[in-house]
């Protein structure tokens, strides 16, 4: 990855309607980086939010390990609705100009909950599929980190994109803030770990109120 991230998980790659094509930025990263998998058995053809989800959720769960996932389009709601039933098998998510939930009935399920994993939404101000502040109030309401990247269409290869640098960037961002919240969540679960810390377990314990670990886990994030 660039920045010579050591992914600690694997990355699961969920395109839109129609697939991603050979000039697409999800394809150029599968080929680029070959512990990056394509989920599969879906008909890209056919919008269908619950047998995409589907698939999703046996794409993670025969992983090995918990996922990134990195969906774009339809592709976003498809992981959206999985993780709304479930979130388990899921270490972060980088939802890439996400086709307008309302179009295909789509909401979020867990009305009021943000993701418990670190997110970031990228949006185009001129995305012909959803419009920007729609974008930001989706972000808002997952609690992700948004980006607006500007002038970019639908951020795919009709719009330029094929490898993607930034995207990348946003990755291994993402990756990061996913291992700290991970190390951090461990160390709520069983402090007694952390044998450098002189403090008493109770005290420890106390020094982190309830949410703690993903808000210091999201700095790294920009979140």
């Amino acid at each position: 990855m660039a920045g010579g991230t050591s992914f600690g998980h694997d990355v699961l790659v969920i395109p839109g309607l129609r697939g991603s094509g050979p000039d697409h930025w999800q394809t150029k990263w599968e080929q680029a980086h070959p512990g990056f998998t394509r989920v599969t058995g879906i008909d890209w053809d056919r919008p269908d939010l619950g047998a995409w989800s589907a698939h999703v959720d046996a794409a993670i769960r025969r992983a090995p390990r918990a996922v990134l996932i990195v969906a774009h389009s339809f592709g976003c709601l498809a992981a959206l609705k999985r993780a709304s039933r479930t979130p388990a098998g899921i270490a972060g998510a980088l939802l890439v100009a996400p086709a307008c939930p309302e179009r295909f009935g789509f909401e979020w399920l867990s009305s009021g909950a943000r993701l418990p994993f670190p997110s970031i939404l990228v949006a185009s101000s001129d995305d012909p599929c959803i419009r920007l502040d729609r974008a930001q109030h989706l972000a808002s309401e997952l609690g992700s980190r948004f980006v607006n990247v500007g002038e970019a269409g639908h951020i795919n290869a009709a719009s330029g994109y094929g490898h993607w640098p930034y995207g990348l960037h946003l990755l291994n961002k993402l990756e990061v803030t996913a291992q700290a919240m991970e190390r951090a969540t461990h160390f709520e679960a069983d402090p007694a770990a952390n044998d450098g810390d002189a403090r008493t377990v109770d005290e420890r314990a106390a020094a982190l109120r309830p949410g703690q670990a993903r808000e210091q886990a999201l700095i790294a994030c920009g979140g």
